[in-house]
């Protein structure tokens, strides 16, 4: 089988990609360092054209148009169960719902209520077999995609290449967007004088041998 032919005719605009979406549709996207910045950058061009479209996230690392704009209203909404800035400024615009999920139960308990009809996501490039590697996220994409009635892939030369259960195959894709473009990353997050006193009573609580589970946020930079 031609895997590079096959890889070749499933590349795409990201103007052909958003063609995709129809109102009323769900749109599950893949987690942090990849997200799928391109299309979502995008997304708010196809406004006049569709309403009422759910874009569930989690984690959103940069403030997008489509729901940071009050104009977008009825048009998109940001189904997100991790807000992070941008997603609790946007809040009182009615662009952007909590969904309140545990990781482990992320997909079947969303899916449960909806399963997604378009997955979007980033990859890795294509190797000589046909396989493009999630790169950095493996937390649920790989169910997703198999739910989601079709499959687009930002594809990044930028994006490393990780193995385990990360891999998808070319034939499991439906749509190609090729992209130069870095992972998005964290600018460095200054620590104000209250977290740090937190952080240094909490680091003196901490024994030898102990086990931590770290969450999110600049005190625990500082722990």
């Amino acid at each position: 089988m031609n895997f590079d032919k096959m890889y070749q005719e499933k590349v795409v605009s990201v103007e052909e990609a958003l063609q995709e979406i129809k109102s009323g549709q769900e749109i599950a996207c893949s987690l942090i360092a990849c997200e799928p910045v391109t299309m979502l950058s995008h997304l708010h061009t196809i406004k006049n054209r569709v309403e009422n479209v759910s874009v569930v996230a989690a984690l959103l690392m940069n403030e997008y148009e489509f729901f940071m704009n009050p104009e977008m209203k009825g048009h998109f909404l940001l189904n997100s169960w991790f807000y992070t800035a941008g997603a609790r400024k946007a809040h009182s615009l009615g662009t952007v719902s909590y969904i309140p999920l545990e990781l482990h139960r992320a997909v079947s308990s969303r899916s449960f209520y909806r399963k997604p009809d378009i997955f979007l996501g980033c990859a890795s490039p294509m190797d000589q077999h046909g396989y493009l590697s999630l790169s950095m996220d493996s937390v649920c994409e790989k169910d997703l995609i198999e739910l989601a009635d079709k499959v687009i892939i930002e594809v990044s030369p930028h994006f490393p290449r990780t193995y385990g259960d990360t891999h998808i195959h070319i034939s499991a894709i439906d749509y190609i967007i090729e992209t130069d473009r870095m992972p998005p990353t964290v600018p460095e997050i200054k620590i104000s004088d209250e977290e740090k006193t937190i952080g240094e009573y909490v680091a003196d609580l901490i024994e030898d041998e102990s086990t931590l589970q770290i969450g999110f946020g600049t005190t625990l930079i500082h722990i």
